[in-house]
């Protein structure tokens, strides 16, 4: 159609598979784990660094106007009238750091349209196409291509002699059946659209079978939109569309209809105006973007239009599709303001929170549409606090509760009552609490379920500190023992709703200290690798990890895990495969080091304690204040980094 997120891990139960999970790959063992083969880097005096937009990347300006752009699910690209393309955005999806600033794309120079799927057509020559490294390259055959559109997983090209073929690890694979075709509609939802040179319209599924739009003429067609399923658009000489299909898209649309999209974001571009709509809503309202708009692109809940030679961004920034310039991730450790002294933080996926001194909660980023800053968000004292990726359990003596994020804020539901006082808490990834209590047992619920009652966990006695990962969840007990929730036997009572939970001995640890899974630390400094599987432990010991306190992790191999060493933290990436692109490790802007080798964070802050998230990671200093560093996607550095904006605002770098 013309127009001018290695894979995360399968949380796994220590009963069907090992904890090795935590690292990327039940095989990988503790091969995964880096040895510390390298000079740590030297140590950079951290900064207070400023909440205007700070780039660890020099912005790129006077780029010149823009005269197209395409938004796609990750990234946004804009046509400028020199015939370069500039984009920005997480270019490779959840694993790339943000560009929160237009980037040229690398090789073209002479571009007269721009396409979905990363292309575009030139005046002379084959089309040319670009993944996530920002180099374009030729795709022989293409030349004299009427047109170009986003295939299922890649872009497919109507060729000069009416067919079409799509590009498939680099060799361009024809789609059998089709023939002297004009104009081919974006896939999705398994359909797409073509525009015959007899001028009809076919919309088809996977198996070829026409169904809608069926051999409709439209004399005066140039191109065909798919806007979702059942239903389309042609457009028309005088660069307007007519629709058809759903009822409910082609009822009530103004007139002079020049681009409409539906996916996510429902707006429209008129010949005076931008107007958008909520989802189910007939009505359209008028959107201020700063004039009269000549392109306009939208997807998911992001949209951008081309005003006067500018490009203007609203709805999701997560992954700085606005292009504000305001950096999507830090790599040196940042100062959190506005926090009193903390005595312990807790980072996870999409947000991050802090136990005060006082016993207060503070949270900090993505709620809904919205990043906030650290406030306070629970009004009971916190003695306890245990963080996973889709809530917390928080709370003191006998009294606990659920925090969790919603698109209203931070909800707060109280627990059912404990026996006796807690001593240690963990949340998994299913919502499941476990709370270590003074009286010697351990009791568990799920937050998930209806009925929410404290069960015991046979097998799990006087334990002190208890860690949570994906499904799974381990202790330690005073006498330094290892102990692991490795199942469940179904309740003889059919009117219980849980499981009962049975707890199992690691055999072969002794004097454990502390253990975040799949780690243990032991009482004379060294640190174990562990697995269970069929119930039998593996051990390694990680002579590289020997003295590290503290050990925190994120929960997927790609995830940092850091600790604390003679008051320094030091991060590394268990599966990591090259160098730190999101800063998640803290090494400082240009650090080459691998992943994989554990080395300090690039700071001469004194650490206290240290939490990792999935791509970010926080510490607390002697002077009790939190530093982050990583991945600002979510807001979750604390920064204040717009997630959302309402307003349509000029992506920095193009236009007059």
């Amino acid at each position: 159609m013309f127009h001018s997120p290695p894979r995360p891990f399968a949380p796994c139960s220590l009963l069907l598979c090992s904890v090795a999970c935590a690292s990327g790959s039940p095989s990988a063992g503790p091969t995964n784990v880096p040895s510390r083969t390298k000079t740590a880097p030297a140590s950079i005096p951290t900064e207070k660094e400023p909440k205007t937009p700070a780039l660890e990347s020099q912005v790129s300006t006077g780029l010149g106007t823009a005269v197209g752009v395409v938004v796609s699910q990750s990234h946004v690209c804009a046509l400028l009238s020199s015939g370069k393309v500039a984009c920005w955005g997480q270019l490779n999806g959840s694993l790339e750091p943000i560009r929160t600033w237009p980037t040229l794309v690398e090789g073209v120079d002479d571009a007269v349209a721009i396409h979905a799927g990363d292309c575009i057509t030139r005046h002379k020559g084959p089309a040319m196409c670009w993944k996530n490294e920002l180099v374009a390259k030729e795709v022989p055959g293409t030349e004299g291509a009427r047109d170009i559109a986003e295939g299922e997983w890649q872009p497919c090209f109507v060729l000069a002699s009416g067919s079409i073929s799509c590009l498939e690890t680099g060799t361009l694979k024809p789609v059998q059946g089709l023939s002297k075709v004009k104009a081919f509609s974006d896939w999705g939802y398994n359909e797409f659209c073509t525009l015959h040179e007899n001028n009809r319209i076919r919309c088809l599924d996977a198996s070829d079978r026409q169904r809608y739009g069926a051999a409709k003429v439209h004399p005066d067609a140039l191109d065909v939109i798919r806007l979702e399923q059942s239903a389309g658009c042609v457009k028309r000489k005088g660069d307007v569309l007519t629709c058809f299909g759903a009822p409910h898209v082609t009822r009530d649309l103004p007139r002079r209809v020049h681009q409409i999209f539906l996916q996510g974001q429902e707006c429209l571009r008129t010949d005076d105006q931008v107007s958008c709509r909520e989802r189910g809503e007939d009505e359209w309202v008028a959107r201020n973007v700063g004039g009269p708009a000549s392109d306009l692109s939208c997807q998911g809940n992001t949209c951008c239009a081309i005003v006067k030679g500018s490009v203007s961004c609203w709805g999701n920034n997560e992954a700085g599709l606005l292009g504000d310039g305001f950096a999507g991730h830090r790599s040196l450790p940042t100062q959190v303001e506005g926090l009193p002294p903390v005595s312990a933080v807790a980072a996870s996926g999409g947000f991050t929170m802090a136990m005060t001194k006082s016993g207060e909660l503070f949270a900090w980023g993505r709620v809904g549409r919205t990043a906030r800053l650290p406030k306070q968000i629970y009004a009971g004292e916190v003695a306890l606090l245990a963080l996973g990726n889709y809530g917390a359990a928080v709370g003191k003596g006998r009294k606990l509760s659920f925090v969790s994020a919603s698109r209203e804020g931070f909800q707060v539901s109280s627990l059912p009552s404990l026996p006796s006082p807690a001593v240690a808490l963990s949340v998994d990834d299913e919502a499941l609490v476990c709370a270590a209590l003074k009286d010697g047992t351990t009791r568990c619920l799920s937050h998930r379920e209806a009925d929410t009652r404290w069960q015991l966990a046979k097998g799990m006695r006087n334990i002190k500190q208890l860690s949570a990962i994906a499904d799974s969840t381990c202790g330690v007990s005073k006498k330094g023992g290892l102990f692991c929730l490795l199942g469940t036997d179904e309740e003889e009572d059919e009117t219980q709703s849980m499981s009962r939970l049975r707890g199992q001995r690691v055999t072969g640890v002794a004097n454990a200290r502390r253990v975040t899974i799949p780690y243990v630390e032991l009482g004379d400094g060294r640190v174990l690798y562990f697995q269970l599987e069929d119930g039998k432990s593996k051990l390694e010991p990680l002579p590289s990890l020997a003295k590290l306190g503290g050990i925190a992790t994120g929960g997927f191999g790609w995830s940092p895990t850091c600790g604390v060493r003679k008051g320094r933290a030091e991060c590394f990436v268990a599966d990591g495969s090259g160098k730190d692109e999101m800063g998640s490790l803290g090494r400082g802007p240009g650090d080459t080091s691998s992943e994989r080798d554990i080395a300090p964070v690039a700071s001469e802050l004194e650490a206290k304690s240290v939490s990792a998230g999935g791509h970010h990671a926080c510490l607390v200093d002697k002077e009790a204040q939190v530093w982050c560093w990583g991945s600002d996607r979510h807001g979750q550095l604390g920064l204040g980094r717009e997630v959302w904006r309402e307003d349509a605002k000029a992506v920095v770098g193009i236009g007059l």
